[in-house]
């Protein structure tokens, strides 16, 4: 399989299609376990304006925000495509600051 990269944007297949989602998960559990962490983006227009929800540059053909408290689990086997190169570092940032939101650490 591909390498699957911290920052990266792939399309995931779940329970309801194909979605994106940005790899969150470090690189070490990323090379050695056959899951890795992700959260998804919503392309909806009016999400709540919470700091856990990040908005983004367009990343590949995805534009939208990270919903940083929809963290999941996903099987490398379910990742379908990867939609763009890793975020910027300043994007990566402005999502482990919605992490820490989400999450409740400071």
């Amino acid at each position: 399989m591909t390498p699957v990269n911290r920052g990266e944007v792939w399309w995931v297949d779940t329970d309801y299609g194909e979605k994106p989602y940005v790899i969150v998960s470090n690189p070490h559990r990323n090379r050695n376990l056959s899951t890795v962490l992700g959260a998804r983006i919503t392309t909806s227009p009016n999400p709540p304006n919470i700091d856990s929800i990040v908005p983004i540059e367009r990343q590949g053909t995805v534009v939208g925000r990270v919903l940083c408290d929809e963290i999941v689990l996903i099987s490398k086997s379910d990742l379908k495509r990867r939609v763009s190169n890793a975020f910027t570092p300043a994007q990566m940032d402005a999502v482990c600051r919605g992490l820490g939101v989400a999450l409740g650490c400071p």
